[in-house]
């Protein structure tokens, strides 16, 4: 097994049961990747995922994109929703929803 399988294991692995199960069979549009050590230092790409990807597929394409430095990814959903990684680990799922009840704050 690469090395890339095993990391996109580990951050699927990081993601809540129940939450994981809430999303298993939604297909990821985009991947947002930002990595680097500093502001200063950062690049950032969006990939596309033409058709659609699985979560396993998506977190294939994140990991294999960087192996050096610190990076944060999204992946993004067809609705619009999406996992949100820091370092690897799952750290937030947001929805579209929650960003319109912030624009009404």
């Amino acid at each position: 097994m690469s090395s890339d399988v095993i990391r996109a294991k580990e951050m699927e692995s990081s993601v809540p049961g129940d939450l994981f199960d809430k999303v298993k069979d939604k297909r990821v549009k985009h991947a947002s990747i930002l990595r680097g050590q500093s502001l200063l230092h950062t690049t950032s790409k969006l990939h596309r995922f033409p058709g659609g990807a699985s979560i396993k597929e998506a977190l294939e394409w994140v990991a294999a994109q960087d192996t050096t430095t610190s990076m944060d990814a999204t992946l993004i959903f067809d609705d619009g929703s999406g996992l949100i990684f820091m370092e690897g680990k799952f750290t937030e799922y947001e929805t579209m929803s929650d960003e319109e009840d912030e624009d009404e704050s």
